[in-house]
């Protein structure tokens, strides 16, 4: 099965749209298989867009990059690379289709800049692979079946809580913390019922 990278910008992160862009993926058949959300660091920024890295806007780009929380995810489907870009619509040099997130969540006032992309998607299932290794440890790329049940499980309490009920991952991250749950065990089957106990209180 196809699998490729998605990268939500710190602009959607702060704009609450990390909800919408994952409902909407969710609602063409492709399927959420990790996610996490990381202050990147500026290598891991540099390594991602090393193609552009001798263009006058690197610099903004990787300081935009690091300004604050992005949410990276795989996601697997039948043509799923060539799927979600169509769902993204065009980069900011052109104008996107009426309809894809481009088009809808971009910040009018920043058109044209190279960043006001809204989220990233992979150019190619290569390109996917390259991006999982910035992204992504070890672990998760063998895709074993602990780390397929546990971002299944992350998958289903976002889309029940921030769809249902507008509640930001951060919120997530933040009942998982204070209640003294280890990112180690926060997924782990005892600890789902738990989980949605708190979500459903918010």
């Amino acid at each position: 099965m196809e699998r490729t990278f998605v990268c939500i910008k710190p602009e959607s992160v702060r704009r609450c749209l990390v909800g919408k862009i994952i409902e909407r993926f969710e609602a063409h058949g492709f399927r959420l298989i990790a996610i996490k959300m990381i202050i990147s660091t500026r290598k891991q920024a540099a390594d991602h867009y090393i193609g552009c890295s001798d263009q006058p806007f690197f610099p903004k780009v990787i300081s935009y990059m690091t300004s604050g929380p992005v949410v990276a995810m795989i996601w697997e489907g039948v043509g799923v690379v060539k799927g979600i870009r169509k769902i993204l619509g065009a980069t900011p040099d052109k104008v996107p289709p009426p309809g894809t997130l481009r088009a809808e969540f971009r910040n009018n006032s920043d058109v044209g800049k190279y960043h006001d992309t809204v989220c990233h998607g992979s150019d190619s299932a290569e390109d996917a692979v390259r991006e999982f290794a910035i992204w992504f440890d070890k672990t998760l790329k063998r895709s074993s079946r602990m780390d397929f049940e546990r971002h299944e499980l992350i998958s289903t309490l976002w889309a029940e809580s921030v769809v249902a009920r507008s509640c930001t991952l951060q919120q997530i991250l933040l009942i998982i913390q204070s209640n003294d749950i280890s990112p180690k065990n926060a997924f782990d089957k005892n600890n789902r019922s738990a989980l949605k106990m708190l979500l459903q209180s918010m």
